[in-house]
Formats: C-alpha cells, structure tokens, sequence
C-alpha cells in the first residue's frame, strides 16, 4: 500500500521515536492499522498524562495530540 505524504508526516509528527512504525509506512505495511489501534497509550494512561501536566495549556496540549492520534487512525481505516 502507498500511504499519502501527509498521512506519513503526521504519523512521524505523532509518533517522533516509533521507528518501527515509520519504517512499515514507507514499506507499505498493511499492519499500520493494527499498529495504531493497539500501540498506543490506554484511556487510563492518556489521563494519567494530562492529570499530571504542569499547567492548564500543557494538558490541553496532550489532549489535542491523542485526539490526533485518534483522527490518524480514522484516516487510515479511510484509505
């Protein structure tokens, strides 16, 4: 499979240090999607981040990159 460009910058944005993930996305891997269904942090991980953030805009941050996260793999079921 050829994944878009912007598909594989915003995983590398999401991701910066999964170079597993980078290195199937430019092969093609039709295992990305299971890769980012279940390689990511649980619900309870992803509170535990925000509820530990220094300040209201740190936590809004983390918040807005797992929604990112999230839309990622929602693009790829799309492609």
């Amino acid at each position: 499979m050829i994944y878009p460009e912007d598909f594989k910058k915003e995983a590398k944005r999401l991701y910066p240090t999964w170079t597993d993930l980078h290195e199937r996305i430019q092969s093609g891997s039709v295992s990305i999607g299971k890769m980012l269904l279940y390689g990511g942090n649980s619900t309870e991980e992803i509170c535990k981040k925000i509820m530990a953030a220094n300040s209201l805009e740190e936590a809004k941050e983390l918040a807005e990159i797992e929604l990112a996260k999230k839309e990622l793999l929602r693009k790829w079921h799309n492609l």
